[in-house]
């Protein structure tokens, strides 16, 4: 799970500007490698930072083993939000995050508040929104694209392309 830390969205413009206007909404998996290359190296170039927590659900260590589905997507989310809370505190966040069934708008309220302003963060607004409504979502799709296929595949191009920007990688 990949986090973009931006002081103003209008950082991502140039970003999201890269990604080609189809028909389709595009997202990593369907998206060309050489169009992939163009959005991350424009990323490599913006104001902008990158958290993210990598999981190895396999391993018998790990903290996170045997967690599925809703469980397993809360105790990364919740681990994402506690490594942001850490490096920006005390600050002012919005948080936006892909929509999906794994949270509910109110856990991630709750779970967002609890964790963030432990660490002295105060929290302006919380969202879920798809890619489609929100350019900074799906310019946070192919940054956890590139994330995961590091750590999946052990493919090493996309992702050091951004890895300059990575502030905080918690793997487990």
């Amino acid at each position: 799970m990949s986090a973009i830390i931006v002081r103003r969205a209008n950082h991502l413009k140039k970003v999201y500007k890269k990604i080609p206007k189809t028909t389709i909404e595009l997202k990593f998996y369907n998206t060309s490698e050489n169009i992939i290359s163009v959005i991350l190296d424009e990323f490599a170039n913006a104001e902008v930072k990158i958290a993210y927590v990598a999981v190895d659900k396999h391993n018998h260590k790990s903290r996170h083993y045997g967690k599925r589905g809703n469980f397993l997507y809360a105790a990364v989310l919740s681990d994402l939000l506690d490594s942001i809370g850490e490096i920006l505190a005390p600050t002012e966040l919005e948080i936006l995050i892909d929509k999906s069934s794994f949270v509910s708008q109110s856990e991630l309220r709750s779970m967002a508040l609890m964790t963030l302003t432990a660490h002295g963060c105060t929290v302006k607004r919380i969202d879920k929104k798809d890619s489609e409504q929100s350019p900074c979502i799906q310019v946070a799709v192919f940054i956890a694209g590139a994330v995961f296929r590091h750590y999946e595949y052990d493919e090493k191009d996309l992702f050091e392309k951004i890895s300059k920007k990575v502030v905080v990688a918690r793997t487990d």
